[in-house]
């Protein structure tokens, strides 16, 4: 009666580990299939992101044509070599002019996106002076930072210290612009201090 019952265990304990390896191998093939589908699917977002990033690339850069004649022309205007204008007119072209200074500033910023997202980014490195790039973007910014009517300084902490790094020029000189001018942007009130 005991080899019986063993006997009977065994075979029920034999045929639940027979199902239970088989509903294994199952889940395991099907998650390889999964995996499978899966890395298709993320083979295929990647191209299309790729793809995405090269037509912002190809439509922004087509934008920038149109707009830099426009600063062109709207700054030969300004300047009086296409003669003489009225107030009034003057006071429409600088408009024009300060907005397509925007328009590519912001076409700029969407190339050096697509730029990096596609690793074709470029940088140019050189020895500059940080300080003396900062008092620059300050002076640009000059009309912003009075507009704001925040009380604006700039310090440094050891006025004899050298301030030469080397970096890349035109894209440092964004960041600090973007940083000084969200500051001045975004303080409600108060100061701002560089």
């Amino acid at each position: 009666i005991i080899n019986i019952i063993l006997l009977l265990t065994t075979i029920l304990l034999g045929i639940f580990l027979n199902r239970s390896v088989k509903r294994e191998i199952s889940q395991r093939e099907r998650i390889e299939k999964l995996a499978g589908d899966l890395q298709g699917v993320n083979e295929r977002l990647t191209e299309l992101n790729k793809q995405k990033s090269e037509f912002v690339s190809f439509a922004t850069h087509q934008i920038r044509a149109p707009l830099t004649a426009m600063k062109g022309y709207a700054s030969l205007i300004l300047e009086g070599d296409m003669g003489e204008l009225d107030p009034e007119a003057k006071k429409a072209v600088s408009r024009i002019y300060d907005s397509t200074n925007t328009l590519t500033a912001i076409v700029e910023d969407y190339l050096n996106l697509t730029r990096i997202e596609l690793g074709t980014m470029k940088y140019s490195f050189e020895t500059i002076d940080l300080k003396k790039m900062v008092e620059d973007v300050i002076a640009e910014l000059k009309p912003n930072i009075e507009k704001s009517n925040l009380a604006f300084s700039f310090t440094d902490d050891d006025a004899g210290a050298d301030y030469r790094i080397v970096a890349d020029r035109d894209k440092l000189k964004q960041v600090i612009a973007n940083l000084i001018d969200n500051a001045i942007k975004y303080t409600p009130s108060g100061s701002v201090n560089v």
